[in-house]
């Protein structure tokens, strides 16, 4: 597959030779969350590993051209279709079988209910059915938070294993559609061993998640490799990275999946932005680090186009930051998207010229108590001889 563009066109044909009948089989590729691919792209910048891009999608077109019986099906969310712009004929094949997928049906929702309880004989109340179609409303991207509440309440009707049927108390149990995601994320959380490994958590997550221009939280998949220098920088083990990792892996919250072994160009990333719509610990730390990151970007900016020191309330806020917030070379090296081999050399110009303004600011506050100093003193004097008159005066 990585050789040859047509490695899955012969595929195809050796696979219908091994077939007794006459006819050519149909081979039918289905690529779900297509949109992951350009999210994955994006990482090739700046990559030790080729994550083969080009050659993904020449893959699939090839394909599906070469042979009438070979199909391929991408489901892709509709605000990434401009990003199909990227690839040579991708968007062409695009345009001659795109299919908009219509809003869900009550009984589509009673199917997805249902469904995969019915796969393992388990049978859930009809009250609950209604009362979760019925929350469901209109908001038709709460799929994800479905999916998720549905599989909380039955881990909680196995762990009682004294019902007969899933029914509402299980559900209410999880928090319901609204909290569930939410209070399973605490949990997890909150289930780590140790300080040090929540701080960790809080490295990772802000290092996986951005602010986008909109105000709004996003995902911002990312190399294991990239964590770790983030986490070590603030004195973190790579072995507490992992530890951490594979809790939330473990919890279904990121990806990969917990059977994949991780390593340096692992790419980790949230299951589902729903995790961070709903978890509202993760939002106070994104919202923190788009903070820290405005910070940062104010300073590299002054920097390089003056003024030639920073003072006043911009100074005493980027002292603070720098104090408080965990701040390296490792961490800054995201908001220098160009300039890579300058990237840890321009945060050091950045800290020495914040360093620098300190100083000064330093030397004038040093200055200033000196002639604080000096005007106290000869107020004291004066005071001291105008008291001393009055003396000679009231005696005489």
């Amino acid at each position: 597959l990585l050789e040859n563009p047509f490695a899955i066109v012969e595929f195809h044909k050796q696979l219908s030779k091994a077939d007794t009948g006459k006819s050519e089989k149909n081979l039918l590729i289905i690529i779900d969350q297509f949109e992951e691919f350009f999210r994955f792209d994006n990482l090739n910048s700046g990559s030790k590993k080729d994550y083969g891009s080009d050659h993904f999608i020449n893959l699939l077109l090839k394909s599906a051209a070469a042979n009438e019986n070979i199909y391929v099906i991408v489901v892709l969310r509709a605000e990434f279709l401009g990003e199909c712009i990227r690839f040579k004929d991708l968007p062409e094949a695009i345009n001659k079988g795109i299919y908009l997928l219509p809003r869900i049906s009550t009984s589509d929702l009673i199917s997805i209910i249902k469904g995969p309880l019915s796969l393992v004989d388990v049978q859930i109340s009809q009250v609950l059915v209604n009362q979760l179609i019925n929350e469901m409303g209109s908001e038709f991207d709460q799929l994800a938070n479905l999916q998720h509440v549905l599989m909380r309440t039955y881990q909680k009707w196995l762990e009682e294993d004294n019902s007969e049927q899933i029914n509402y108390d299980h559900y209410e149990s999880t928090g319901g559609l609204k909290k569930s995601l939410s209070q399973h994320a605490a949990e997890s959380y909150e289930n780590l061993d140790n300080a040090e490994l929540k701080i960790v958590a809080k490295i990772m997550f802000q290092t996986i998640t951005s602010m986008s221009t909109g105000g709004v939280g996003v995902r911002r998949p990312c190399r294991l490799e990239e964590i770790c220098d983030v986490a070590n920088s603030a004195g973190a083990t790579t072995k507490e990275v992992h530890e951490v990792a594979n809790h939330f892996r473990k919890s279904l919250f990121l990806s990969p999946s917990v059977h994949v072994v991780l390593h340096q160009d692992s790419i980790i990333d949230i299951t589902h932005e729903s995790l961070i719509r709903h978890w509202h610990l993760l939002r106070q730390w994104i919202e923190e680090e788009a903070e820290s990151a405005n910070l940062y970007k104010t300073l590299n900016e002054r920097r390089e186009h003056g003024p030639e020191h920073l003072e006043g309330n911009l100074l005493e806020n980027m002292l603070r930051w720098r104090k408080h917030y965990p701040i390296s070379a490792a961490w800054a090296k995201r908001y220098h998207p160009s300039l890579e081999g300058q990237k840890a050399n321009l945060f050091d110009r950045n800290m020495a010229f914040l360093e620098h303004s300190y100083e000064l600011f330093k030397k004038k506050r040093k200055k200033r108590r000196v002639v604080l100093t000096g005007f106290q003193l000869i107020l004291l004097l004066a005071i001291s001889l105008i008291i001393s008159s009055v003396l000679r005066w009231v005696i005489n």
